[in-house]
């Protein structure tokens, strides 16, 4: 989930692997509403390790925020921090997606190193 906070700032979802490849979605501001999200990611790409996960975005913090706006699908680089379990971005204000993004809308975020 989205949402939004002063000055372009908000709070994310965490997505983990569980074992067996099962994804699990933990809202940052609800930690006890748990939902499954089943997501098939190969034996040979699969990192269930939340601490090495949290390390690739501290060395590779530019994430890319996918997201479904009344505009349609957009893409923005956003600089991201991990916390425990929580992700937190800026948005710049010249950024109109601040704007049009509905607060607790999915979104995914991608991190390349």
């Amino acid at each position: 989930g989205w949402r939004k906070g002063p000055k372009g700032h908000f709070g994310a979802s965490v997505a983990a692997t569980a074992p067996g490849g099962r994804r699990r979605a933990y809202s940052a501001r609800r930690p006890e509403k748990k939902r499954s999200v089943i997501v098939y990611i190969p034996e040979a790409f699969r990192e269930e390790r939340l601490e090495v996960l949290e390390a690739f975005i501290r060395r590779h913090p530019l994430g890319t925020l996918v997201c479904t706006t009344a505009d349609g699908l957009t893409a923005n680089h956003i600089p991201m921090l991990v916390g425990e379990r929580s992700l937190r971005g800026h948005v710049a204000r010249a950024n109109t997606l601040w704007k049009s993004l509905e607060p607790d809308a999915p979104v995914l975020v991608i991190f390349g190193g």
